[in-house]
């Protein structure tokens, strides 16, 4: 029994010895603390949090007036610090309309992801990009499947970070022509 307590004790003392032991700067982080670990991309998506009044516009088809609606709007971190959450709710053509989206910036794969859903469909929208040169304007690529024309829609979205008192949000479809169609425009206000 002796033997076998000097023995732990060596072993406790012999790996904390230079000999064994691995300076903390020389060793590698662990790919999934890294990827799993808020930073200065997340950081950039902190203008956006606060709650918000925010007025809609929306356009079914070019060089049309366009449809305008109030909202409100609630967005905060959400999983530490990992992913803004967006909780909307306004009125609509046939009534309320809620939805629930979600912002974030992937480590692993280096770059903004966002997926949104309404009670306009039973869809989530995904699409992912960067932040433009500015640092200001987040655009981000994706797309949905068209319910009128079962067809697949392509489309952009724009955050632009005017000021930390007011963001807006544009929506076009990409028409494989040289002017896309602006289908939505949101400005949030801080409450």
């Amino acid at each position: 029994m002796r033997f076998f307590a000097v023995l732990l004790c060596l072993l406790i003392v012999g790996w904390q010895s230079p000999v064994f032991a691995q300076s903390s700067a020389s060793a590698p982080e662990d790919p999934w603390e890294v990827a799993g670990k808020p930073g200065a991309a997340h950081e950039k998506l902190k203008a956006l949090v606060g709650n918000w009044d925010a007025t809609i516009k929306s356009w079914s088809q070019p060089n049309t007036t366009p449809r305008e609606t109030k909202a409100r709007a609630t967005k905060e971190w959400f999983l530490g610090s990992r992913f803004v959450k967006e909780d909307f709710e306004g009125l609509g053509d046939g009534g309320s309309f809620k939805g629930f989206g979600l912002l974030g910036f992937e480590n692993v794969a280096g770059r903004y992801t966002s997926t949104w859903a309404d009670t306009t469909s039973t869809s989530i929208l995904s699409s992912a990009g960067q932040f433009d040169g500015s640092g200001s304007t987040l655009i981000l690529l994706g797309e949905y499947l068209d319910p009128a024309s079962r067809q697949v829609r392509k489309t952009r979205s724009v955050y632009r970070i005017v000021s930390p008192e007011l963001h807006i949000f544009e929506m076009y479809e990409l028409l494989g022509r040289r002017e896309d169609l602006k289908t939505l425009e949101i400005v949030y206000n801080r409450r």
